[in-house]
């Protein structure tokens, strides 16, 4: 009876470290044209999606009064967050590296009104574009509009992340006690 408890924990420990090792993509494409801004995020593994969410307009929720800001609780925040910045910064660097970036696609179509700062900001971009174009993971164009005062175009970038490093790191920075009391902090932002 015995044996099969621990074959069982074993087996879930086994899963969870598989889970852990494989490299998920995460997908996020978004859209600006005149009718509004539009993003979807997709998450998968290897080319298999199993989560999709579509943002936009519809999803933004009514907009309600916003409340004045919580001084106290802000400044319960700041200090939490500079008392464990030592290991925010460690796994923020974790995370980092665990993050590879697939490809990233910018295109754009600019105008703002005035054509000499429709022509400068063009030309800027389209020397970021040259610079990082010979990559081939990063395009980005730019397309200058003269007679439009408007940004619209299109954002495409896909991520391959493997969150066992970080996931580790998490795990072992849950025993120092400046970052406990920082995610308690998180839970409960006004204690």
């Amino acid at each position: 009876m015995i044996w099969w408890i621990f074959t069982s924990l074993a087996l879930l420990a086994v899963l969870i470290i598989v889970l852990l090792l494989l490299p998920y993509r995460i997908r996020l494409t978004g859209l600006r044209d005149g009718e509004g801004t539009f993003l979807t995020l997709q998450v998968g593994v290897w080319n298999l999606r199993f989560f999709r969410k579509r943002l936009g307009p519809d999803a933004a929720g009514g907009a309600g009064k916003r409340q004045a800001p919580d001084i106290k609780a802000m400044r319960d925040f700041t200090s939490r967050l500079l008392g464990a910045r030592g290991q925010i910064l460690h796994l923020t660097g974790r995370v980092i590296s665990s993050v590879n970036l697939v490809f990233l696609r910018v295109h754009l179509k600019l105008g703002l009104g005035d054509a000499a700062d429709t022509a400068m900001i063009n030309g800027y971009l389209w020397s970021i574009g040259a610079i990082t174009g010979g990559s081939g993971k990063i395009e980005i164009t730019s397309e200058p509009d003269f007679f439009h005062d408007d940004v619209t175009g299109s954002i495409d970038v896909e991520v391959e992340v493997r969150p066992f490093i970080p996931a580790v790191t998490f795990i072992r920075l849950l025993g120092k006690r400046p970052f406990r009391e920082f995610l308690s902090g998180l839970r409960n932002p006004g204690k």
